[in-house]
Protein backbone atom coordinates (compact mmCIF):
# COMPACT_ATOMS: atom_id res chain seq x y z
CA UNK A 1 0.00 0.00 0.00
CA UNK A 2 1.10 3.56 -0.62
CA UNK A 3 1.11 5.98 2.30
CA UNK A 4 1.55 9.70 1.74
CA UNK A 5 2.65 12.59 3.91
CA UNK A 6 4.25 15.93 3.22
CA UNK A 7 7.90 16.30 2.30
CA UNK A 8 10.60 17.49 4.69
CA UNK A 9 9.23 15.25 7.45
CA UNK A 10 9.56 16.14 11.10
CA UNK A 11 10.31 13.62 13.82
CA UNK A 12 6.62 12.91 14.37
CA UNK A 13 6.00 12.09 10.70
CA UNK A 14 9.00 9.78 10.91
CA UNK A 15 7.54 8.07 13.99
CA UNK A 16 4.29 7.44 12.09
CA UNK A 17 6.25 6.22 9.07
CA UNK A 18 8.10 3.81 11.35
CA UNK A 19 4.85 2.50 12.84
CA UNK A 20 3.37 1.98 9.38
CA UNK A 21 6.38 0.16 7.92
CA UNK A 22 7.12 -1.94 10.98
CA UNK A 23 3.63 -2.88 12.17
CA UNK A 24 0.91 -1.92 9.69
CA UNK A 25 2.36 -2.83 6.31
CA UNK A 26 5.94 -4.06 6.00
CA UNK A 27 5.75 -3.56 2.24
CA UNK A 28 4.43 -0.01 2.55
CA UNK A 29 5.74 2.64 0.23
CA UNK A 30 6.01 6.01 1.96
CA UNK A 31 5.76 8.96 -0.39
CA UNK A 32 6.75 12.42 0.76
CA UNK A 33 4.92 14.93 -1.42
CA UNK A 34 5.37 18.70 -1.53
CA UNK A 35 2.63 20.38 0.49
CA UNK A 36 1.28 22.24 -2.54
CA UNK A 37 0.79 19.02 -4.52
CA UNK A 38 0.03 16.48 -1.79
CA UNK A 39 -3.68 16.26 -2.68
CA UNK A 40 -2.85 15.59 -6.32
CA UNK A 41 -0.42 12.84 -5.32
CA UNK A 42 -3.06 11.29 -3.06
CA UNK A 43 -5.60 11.33 -5.92
CA UNK A 44 -3.18 9.97 -8.51
CA UNK A 45 -1.78 7.16 -6.36
CA UNK A 46 -4.88 6.39 -4.28
CA UNK A 47 -2.46 6.39 -1.38
CA UNK A 48 -3.49 6.66 2.24
CA UNK A 49 -2.57 10.06 3.66
CA UNK A 50 -1.18 10.51 7.15
CA UNK A 51 0.00 13.38 9.30
CA UNK A 52 -1.65 15.85 6.95
CA UNK A 53 -4.24 18.29 8.26
CA UNK A 54 -7.80 17.13 7.73
CA UNK A 55 -7.14 13.40 7.14
CA UNK A 56 -8.04 10.47 9.39
CA UNK A 57 -4.48 9.90 10.59
CA UNK A 58 -3.55 13.45 11.54
CA UNK A 59 -2.61 15.45 14.62
CA UNK A 60 -5.97 16.69 15.86
CA UNK A 61 -7.98 16.97 19.04
CA UNK A 62 -4.92 16.30 21.18
CA UNK A 63 -3.97 13.08 19.40
CA UNK A 64 -0.87 12.40 17.36
CA UNK A 65 -1.04 10.67 13.98
CA UNK A 66 0.95 7.83 15.59
CA UNK A 67 -1.83 7.33 18.15
CA UNK A 68 -4.56 7.47 15.54
CA UNK A 69 -2.85 4.73 13.53
CA UNK A 70 -2.22 2.69 16.68
CA UNK A 71 -5.88 2.85 17.72
CA UNK A 72 -7.29 2.37 14.22
CA UNK A 73 -5.33 -0.84 13.74
CA UNK A 74 -6.11 -1.98 17.31
CA UNK A 75 -2.56 -2.79 18.29
CA UNK A 76 -2.19 -4.32 21.74
CA UNK A 77 1.60 -4.20 21.90
CA UNK A 78 2.47 -2.68 25.30
CA UNK A 79 5.69 -1.05 24.05
CA UNK A 80 3.76 0.81 21.35
CA UNK A 81 1.23 1.80 23.99
CA UNK A 82 4.03 3.32 26.08
CA UNK A 83 5.45 5.23 23.13
CA UNK A 84 2.14 6.74 22.02
CA UNK A 85 1.54 9.31 24.80
CA UNK A 86 5.12 10.52 24.52
CA UNK A 87 4.54 11.36 20.88
CA UNK A 88 1.32 13.15 21.77
CA UNK A 89 2.78 15.46 24.39
CA UNK A 90 6.28 15.88 23.08
CA UNK A 91 8.21 18.47 21.31
CA UNK A 92 11.71 17.76 20.09
CA UNK A 93 13.22 18.62 23.50
CA UNK A 94 10.98 16.30 25.57
CA UNK A 95 11.32 13.56 22.97
CA UNK A 96 15.10 13.90 23.31
CA UNK A 97 14.74 13.42 27.07
CA UNK A 98 12.58 10.34 26.51
CA UNK A 99 15.26 8.78 24.30
CA UNK A 100 17.86 9.58 26.95
CA UNK A 101 15.88 7.83 29.70
CA UNK A 102 16.38 4.62 27.75
CA UNK A 103 20.10 5.18 27.42
CA UNK A 104 19.86 6.34 23.81
CA UNK A 105 21.94 9.48 24.22
CA UNK A 106 23.59 9.24 20.83
CA UNK A 107 20.22 8.78 19.11
CA UNK A 108 18.73 11.64 21.16
CA UNK A 109 21.45 13.99 19.96
CA UNK A 110 20.52 13.19 16.36
CA UNK A 111 16.83 14.13 16.78
CA UNK A 112 17.59 17.62 15.56
CA UNK A 113 19.71 16.38 12.65
CA UNK A 114 17.03 15.01 10.34
CA UNK A 115 18.48 14.72 6.83
CA UNK A 116 17.06 17.13 4.26
CA UNK A 117 16.59 14.37 1.68
CA UNK A 118 13.24 12.63 2.35
CA UNK A 119 14.52 9.09 1.64
CA UNK A 120 17.50 9.64 3.91
CA UNK A 121 15.18 11.10 6.54
CA UNK A 122 12.99 7.99 6.37
CA UNK A 123 15.99 5.67 6.75
CA UNK A 124 17.17 7.83 9.66
CA UNK A 125 13.73 7.69 11.32
CA UNK A 126 13.38 3.94 10.90
CA UNK A 127 16.74 3.34 12.55
CA UNK A 128 16.02 5.82 15.32
CA UNK A 129 12.61 4.41 16.22
CA UNK A 130 13.83 0.81 15.91
CA UNK A 131 16.34 1.62 18.65
CA UNK A 132 13.73 3.32 20.83
CA UNK A 133 11.17 0.55 20.34
CA UNK A 134 13.70 -2.12 21.28
CA UNK A 135 14.58 -0.29 24.50
CA UNK A 136 10.94 0.41 25.40
CA UNK A 137 10.06 -3.22 24.65
CA UNK A 138 12.89 -4.49 26.87
CA UNK A 139 11.73 -2.18 29.65
CA UNK A 140 8.12 -3.28 29.24
CA UNK A 141 9.06 -6.96 29.35
CA UNK A 142 11.23 -6.36 32.43
CA UNK A 143 8.20 -4.78 34.11
CA UNK A 144 6.30 -7.99 33.44
CA UNK A 145 3.74 -6.36 31.17
CA UNK A 146 2.12 -8.96 28.95
CA UNK A 147 1.27 -8.70 25.30
CA UNK A 148 -2.49 -8.29 25.68
CA UNK A 149 -3.08 -4.80 27.01
CA UNK A 150 -5.44 -2.15 25.78
CA UNK A 151 -3.26 0.37 23.89
CA UNK A 152 -5.89 3.10 24.05
CA UNK A 153 -6.44 2.93 27.80
CA UNK A 154 -5.59 6.33 29.11
CA UNK A 155 -5.31 7.92 25.67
Amino acid sequence: MIWITTSSPDIFQLASSWLITRFVDQKAEIIFAPEESVNTVISETLGLPFDIEGVEFSRTQGWSAFERILVSYRFTNPALGKMAPVLRYSNALTLKEYFETFGLKEEAARLVQIPANDKEALAFGLKLFDALYNKVRESTLAEGVGHNIDPIKGL
